[in-house]
């Protein structure tokens, strides 16, 4: 179990810039960068099984620098156990963020697995024209490898207190719909306004309901609306945000002719699979302690394989190899020439193909009915031939 939060990151370019002082001018000593580039470090944890405390906790690392906000992990010792991470953080500037906070949550529930993401932004200020009390957004998700029920993640996205000069929009939750084209009117084509709940959003609507048969599901954007951000702007987020700001410069000065403002954005995802055992977990420990357990010889009295026991015990020149996954495989001696004994190991390839590969083990048979077919026309014609000589 491994969690990473942290109160504000920035790309790749601009910490390039801020770590090298002749890229670009360093905001002054006291600054919330110190003037020494970037060194802010998430908060991050990790767990396993054989960890004697229950959970392991920490908190974000400034760097020393004056803190742009806090972070704080939670890993509790698998499996099932409740992870959360969580920051908070402001934002100044010509669009101001009183107070922004996301808390993220993955534990085992009666649902499957379940992953909760909430984001909030409060006290929003665009270049003192458009005020925001409150955009909050969140996303659920749910997978348990069974059939899907009517939606398996849910998406939710609300805003209230919305104000634009001495006009109020809407005082306490919004009509999110009536909000966006408000908006975009009074921006006359300078500033595009979506929400995360419009019809532009580029919500991924199939992984929201999730896949038939309950293996996977998420909140996210689409493939196409990735490629698009990409492509456009740069932007290689999957998170829906819940509320967006297009700011369309036109390279009237010299800088991106784009500038987009999320707020809120969440993405989640619910994955169930049925996985080999890691390579890593030593077999030689019991199942309590993370291991494969001894596995020992199987019992096969009483079985179809009641007279194979004695030569699967070693005197036969058959043994039972435990690999590093916890698993038993049938191993001959190399030179062991005991038919069946061959003929068992065949079979048990074979079953252990179409179990953990059925649509191979139908092509293969696909394959060898059309090797053996003409075998089986030159048979036919033969007793058709015999039939009419009689």
């Amino acid at each position: 179990t491994a969690a990473e939060a942290i109160a504000a990151r920035i790309d790749d370019t601009t910490r390039q810039d801020l770590n090298q002082a002749s890229r670009c001018t360093l905001p002054p000593a006291g600054d919330s960068l110190g003037g020494a580039g970037w060194a802010y470090k998430p908060a991050a944890c990790a767990s396993n099984e054989g960890m004697d405390v229950p959970e392991v906790k920490a908190q974000g690392d400034n760097g020393g620098r004056p803190a742009l906000g806090t972070a704080s992990v939670v890993c509790p010792r698998p499996p099932g156990g409740r992870l959360t991470a969580e920051a908070d953080s402001r934002l100044t500037g010509v669009v101001a963020v009183d107070r922004s906070w996301t808390k993220t949550a993955v534990e085992r529930t009666a649902a499957g697995v379940t992953s909760t993401v909430t984001a909030v932004a409060e006290g929003i200020n665009i270049a003192d024209t458009i005020f925001i009390a409150e955009v909050r957004s969140t996303a659920t998700s749910a997978s348990n490898g069974r059939p899907r029920r009517n939606q398996m993640s849910i998406h939710d996205v609300s805003v209230r207190g919305v104000r634009v000069g001495t006009q109020d929009l809407c005082t306490a939750e919004c009509n999110l719909q009536n909000l966006e084209r408000d908006l975009n009117a009074l921006a006359g084509g300078r500033i595009v306004f979506r929400t995360g709940k419009g019809v532009n959003s580029g919500l991924d609507q199939a992984l929201l309901e999730g896949s038939p048969k309950g293996a996977q599901t998420a909140v996210q954007k689409s493939v196409a609306r990735q490629a698009s951000d990409r492509a456009l702007v740069g932007d290689f987020t999957t998170e829906i945000p819940a509320f967006e700001m297009t700011v369309f410069n036109d390279n009237t000065y010299w800088g991106r002719a784009r500038q987009i403002y999320q707020f809120a954005g969440v993405s989640s995802s619910a994955t169930y699979n049925v996985v080999v055992r890691p390579s890593f977990v030593d077999p030689g420990l019991p199942p309590e302690a993370g291991g494969g357990g001894d596995l020992g010889t199987p019992e096969l009295g009483g079985t179809p394989f009641d007279g194979a026991v004695e030569g699967l015990s070693g005197g036969g020149g058959v043994d039972f190899e435990t690999r590093p996954a916890g698993r038993t495989l049938l191993r001959g001696d190399g030179d062991n020439d005991n038919p069946f004994v061959q003929a068992l190991q065949a079979v048990a390839r074979g079953l252990r193909l179409f179990l953990t590969s059925p649509r191979h083990a139908l092509l293969l048979l696909t394959a060898w009915a059309l090797l053996g077919s003409p075998a089986v026309l030159g048979r036919r014609r033969r007793l058709l031939r015999g039939v009419e000589a009689d």
